[in-house]
């Protein structure tokens, strides 16, 4: 199989897994791929054209799902399997940029282009399991509002220059994100950075560590109920 069709097959099996996980098993088609990958509006971006849902690689098809979408955009990478996260620890200084630095830098990049707060990367490399990448803040912030995910074990935590800015990340597999992070845990965290009245620009830098304004009201662990 080509590797553009093992993205567009994984791309919807994610899809429909994230659905079955929203709704609790009763649907699977909340979420459906973004057009070319969100490449239209990228395209659009460069006229700029605003496209709504359209940025990232998931797109919610029923309102019911846009919560996710609001708060996070998503990035999915497949194959690839000659690069790990250990190529952004180990390059010389010298290297070029690298093929995990250029994902972060494509997250964040939709994630400013759709106003999400966040970025989420899944990856997945041949004959392997399924990973998700996070900002910290975010994985701290989450923690605050009920999820559990700091027992989803095995986890990552790394911390990385990229693009010359320091960045602090996270990392679990997909299945332990479904099963200690809840729909409900979402929409607790969306609401409370929703409340809250100062923003920072979108030029801010991506990752933010859990010491950074924009995430900083969000950690606190009150009032998400």
């Amino acid at each position: 199989m080509a590797k553009s069709q093992k993205g567009f097959q994984f791309e919807r099996e994610v899809c429909k897994d994230l659905s079955l996980w929203w709704t609790k098993e009763k649907r699977d088609d909340v979420f459906w791929r973004t057009s070319g990958s969100g490449a239209r509006a990228t395209t659009r971006k460069k006229s700029k054209l605003q496209t709504f849902g359209q940025t990232g690689d998931i797109q919610a098809t029923d309102p019911i799902g846009q919560p996710l979408i609001d708060l996070l955009s998503i990035e999915i990478k497949r194959g690839y399997s000659k690069f790990t996260i250990a190529d952004m620890l180990d390059k010389s200084p010298t290297a070029a940029l690298q093929e995990w630095e250029k994902w972060m830098m494509q997250a964040e990049s939709d994630r400013e282009l759709s106003k999400a707060y966040s970025w989420l990367l899944i990856t997945k490399r041949n004959r392997r399991v399924s990973l998700v990448f996070m900002p910290w803040w975010l994985f701290s912030s989450l923690i605050n509002v009920g999820a559990k995910v700091q027992f989803a074990h095995p986890i990552f935590t790394g911390a990385f220059q990229v693009n010359k800015i320091s960045n602090i990340i996270f990392a679990c597999t997909f299945d332990n994100f479904l099963k200690y992070i809840e729909p409900k845990h979402i929409r607790r965290l969306l609401g409370k950075l929703k409340r809250r009245k100062n923003k920072k620009p979108e030029s801010t830098p991506f990752f933010w560590t859990t010491h950074d304004d924009r995430c900083t009201g969000a950690i606190e662990g009150k009032d998400y109920q």
